[in-house]
């Protein structure tokens, strides 16, 4: 039997700055909120890693050719790009802000 090759997942390092603020804003608040939020975000971009078309397109993205995708997770919006090889974490925004194209 062959074994599947797990897709790939690449994170910009403004996507790494963005989990990092998110995670610390939970922790702040309580250490379970922070596990339950990092576990459902990493678990969601694997998912997205395995299946890249499984969320909508990022309405939010200009000229958008559908491979850049959104989803969100506990108030948190999570951009990825489809790509050869997998997907690429482009960014991560808390819902409460203020919606920005790019």
């Amino acid at each position: 039997m062959v074994k599947k090759k797990n897709p790939k997942i690449e994170w910009t390092l403004m996507a790494k700055e963005d989990l990092k603020d998110v995670l610390e804003f939970y922790k702040n608040k309580s250490l379970h909120g922070y596990n339950l939020v990092k576990d459902a975000i990493l678990n969601t971009v694997e998912d997205a890693s395995k299946s890249p078309e499984i969320f909508k397109d990022d309405n939010l993205k200009k000229d958008n050719d559908g491979t850049v995708r959104a989803f969100t997770v506990y108030h948190t919006r999570v951009t990825y790009q489809i790509t050869t090889e997998g997907i690429q974490i482009l960014r991560l925004r808390h819902t409460s802000r203020e919606p920005q194209e790019y």
